[in-house]
């Protein structure tokens, strides 16, 4: 069985023997046999034989000594050298003794054969030295040879391969796809190419440690490979937190095909001691229409992942024409994001919160407004998720705080004023030290700061994020667990990290009255925190019905536009402070 390079496996039929081999095989057998002929051979010579019988059997005992020399080129010339020696000299003692000069033949044949022996041995191991050196070499050479070759092969599978989870890489998959243009005949409706994103998989991984980060792509590769692996499809790993499937699929149930898929793919994983639940969403795109080729084919699906992200959560989108022209608006946003700061196109709006037994205003949350008249005036939904992706949230979050303090200085005492916090400005090693400082130098009181965080925020690395939280409650600053229920992790987190409040997600709020299982939700998060010492804020509050439920059930505040929707500092502190 011979290898990819050529060479000869071992063990297989057609190992070669090594040289040497068969000639040492048997060796005793050989020298018993050979100083059984040599004896019979003196015999014949001394019993007086004709000349001819004498040179017969002189090339024999020459024959038989250098095949034993050649043979076995340390113990044949050993033989051979005492077999001859001794003859020589019982030949020479007759010889002197008895004068029988018929043995003279035998006796030079003799003294010849011991020459020939010698002279064939010092050869003989001269070459076996060198044929050990060759054989040595070769060795070397052939290992060398075998090392070449696993080194090409690894290389070869790295730079197809993704070396985290062992599914083909970016490169192989495009390699894959222009294959399949260059071949295909026909409609090619029913390939396509379908990306799935872990949501928040950067922040999560951030958060719990780049170690963690690929436990988590290695357990989703493998869900991923056991749900197509009795399909044609290949499956790769692209970058960050985004996965690649590119096969032929019936249009009529590729999205039922993905959702099973992410079925899968969202079972609770469990992560140094804690059970994290994977969310994703999921765009594709068929290899007809506009992707006619590899580029375009990645561009559109890239696009409807893209759509994926900004719709609910667990969305799967397919590629159409008018996500091109989304894909042109976040590009300007993207652009005139970057500048917006040092033009001042940031304004500050701020929705108040009622407290539900006065029904009195008793704080509110700083919400952020963009007057940018050339796109529009984009909404905090447009620039807000753009803005964490690119890390311009970093930046304009600290002005949001430094501007919300200084606003807030002047609200009637007792107000409290709240700021969602991203993961971005959150994982900053100077973030409590900045917000006090930022604080301080607004002037507004202590205790009248609240920070909201989601979930994702605050998921792993729970004790780095513990000590973190103790710091900021000692600078007397809140902490709310903003849109909670919609997050990622166990509930187990509640008893170790530090809060002050949770602020039940508007989509929970809307759905209450009309779902039971919703409302059950509600009821449990309320008693959950009565239990916990955590106040309980509503957001979304749009009817009164809601409010009333919301406060039977013992919600502490209300926010919502039942109350009033975001205001300018100057309406807000207008309206409500002087009932305050």
């Amino acid at each position: 069985m011979k290898t990819k390079a050529g060479e000869v496996m071992e063990g297989s039929a057609e190992t070669p023997r090594q040289p040497g081999e068969f000639g040492r095989k048997h060796g005793p057998a050989k020298i018993v046999l050979y100083v059984l002929a040599m004896a019979l051979s003196f015999w014949i010579q001394t019993r007086g034989v004709t000349s001819t019988t004498q040179g017969v059997v002189a090339q024999l005992q020459v024959i038989l000594s250098v095949f034993l020399v050649l043979s076995l080129p340390r113990y044949g010339f050993f033989t051979v050298a005492s077999v001859m020696g001794l003859e020589l000299v019982v030949l020479v003692w007759r010889l002197v003794l008895v004068q029988n000069w018929q043995i003279l033949p035998g006796l030079l044949v003799c003294a010849s054969t011991l020459v020939v022996a010698t002279i064939i041995s010092l050869f003989g191991r001269n070459l076996q030295r060198k044929h050990r050196e060759l054989l040595r070499s070769q060795k070397e050479l052939s290992k060398l040879n075998h090392d070449l070759v696993e080194a090409g092969e690894k290389a070869l599978h790295l730079a197809n391969h993704d070396p985290i989870t062992g599914l083909k890489n970016a490169t192989c998959l495009r390699s894959l796809i222009d294959g399949y243009h260059s071949t295909r005949i026909g409609d090619s409706s029913s390939q396509a190419l379908i990306l799935i994103e872990l949501e928040n998989f950067k922040t999560i991984s951030s958060i719990l440690g780049q170690r963690s980060g690929e436990q988590i792509l290695r357990a989703v590769a493998g869900r991923l490979h056991n749900m197509v692996a009795t399909r044609d499809v290949a499956a790769a790993r692209l970058d960050g937190g985004c996965f690649a499937l590119f096969a032929p699929f019936d249009p009529g149930t590729i999205e039922d095909t993905i959702h099973a898929i992410q079925r899968a793919i969202h079972e609770p994983l469990p992560i140094n001691e804690e059970i994290l639940e994977i969310r994703s969403c999921a765009g594709y795109a068929h290899a007809s229409g506009e992707a006619i080729d590899t580029e375009s084919l990645l561009r559109c699906a890239d696009l409807a992942l893209t759509s994926a992200r900004e719709e609910r959560r667990g969305s799967v989108q397919r590629y159409d024409s008018a996500m091109a022209r989304l894909a042109r608006r976040r590009a300007d946003l993207s652009n005139e994001l970057e500048s917006a700061l040092k033009r001042q196109e940031f304004e500050m709006r701020y929705q108040p919160q009622i407290d539900v037994l006065t029904g009195k205003v008793v704080g509110a949350e700083a919400l952020v407004r963009w007057n940018n008249v050339r796109l529009g005036n984009p909404g905090p939904e447009e620039f807000i998720p753009l803005a964490e992706q690119n890390g311009q949230i970093v930046p304009m979050g600290k002005w949001i705080l430094e501007q919300a303090c200084r606003d807030a200085a002047s609200w009637p005492v007792g107000w409290t004023v709240a700021i969602n916090i991203s993961a971005g400005q959150f994982i900053n090693r100077d973030f409590e030290d900045e917000i006090e400082q930022l604080r301080d130098d607004a002037g507004l009181a202590a205790g009248r700061l609240k920070l909201e965080m989601t979930e994702s925020v605050l998921i792993g690395g729970e004790l780095e994020i513990e000590e973190r939280l103790h710091r900021i409650r000692e600078r007397s600053m809140t902490v709310s667990l903003d849109d909670f229920g919609t997050g990622y992790s166990s509930l187990s987190y509640l008893t170790r990290i530090p809060l002050d409040e949770l602020k039940i997600d508007r989509s929970f709020v809307g759905a209450m009255e009309s779902d039971p299982k919703v409302l059950a939700i509600v009821e449990t998060i309320l008693r959950l925190a009565k239990l916990l010492d955590l106040s309980i804020t509503a957001e979304g509050v749009e009817t009164t019905s809601q409010a009333k439920l919301l406060a039977k059930l013992g919600c502490d505040r209300f926010q919502g536009f039942l109350y009033d929707g975001p205001l300018t500092q100057t309406d807000l502190l207008a309206r409500y402070s002087k009932a305050a």
